[in-house]
């Protein structure tokens, strides 16, 4: 889907945030992706942060309590606060699929664990392998150009005429 239909899924009431942010959205919060989000935002001078999971004392993956009793986001405000955000730091495959989709400045951390060949595999396409740090690994800002969405638009755009084609081919 494109950009506007996921723009069109957000709640009309969704209430933007008038302060910058860094959006996070980390799949196995810890101290070290703490660590990352608090570099970004003090190299990029933001002082407000907001976790578009749910808290940071839960994860999906370990849940800690009954999850009937949990209020969780819904997705629509889940990509109205990713599509608003000044920066996103994500550990998450998807965090870093609607970063691009939503032509934001972000950076992914790989989980060797769990997806990072699809998430390496989908920043070499568009020639963000830059925007990737490694668990464990500091950021290298200098390396850490500024996005040119032009160019990874292109490519979106490429990719998907290549998926039509392919598919007509293979219908006929």
């Amino acid at each position: 889907m494109s950009k506007e239909r996921y723009q069109k899924i957000i709640d009309a009431e969704f209430k933007k945030n008038e302060n910058s942010y860094v959006a996070y959205y980390f799949l196995n919060p810890d101290a070290y992706r703490k660590t990352i989000l608090t570099s970004v935002k003090k190299e990029f001078k933001i002082k407000d942060e907001i976790n578009i999971y749910t808290n940071n004392k839960f994860s999906f993956r370990r849940p800690s309590f009954n999850l009937s009793k949990y209020k969780f986001k819904t997705f629509s405000t889940w990509l109205g606060e990713l599509s608003n955000a000044d920066f996103v730091v994500t550990d998450s495959f998807h965090g870093l699929a609607f970063s691009i989709i939503f032509n934001k400045q972000f950076v992914c951390i790989a989980n060797s664990k769990r997806g990072a060949s699809r998430m390496k595999s989908l920043l070499s396409l568009f020639n963000l392998s830059h925007r990737l740090v490694n668990e464990g690994e500091s950021i290298n800002f200098e390396t850490l150009k500024t996005i040119d969405y032009t160019v990874v638009n292109r490519e979106i755009d490429n990719q998907k005429l290549k998926s039509i084609n392919f598919l007509q081919k293979s219908i006929s």
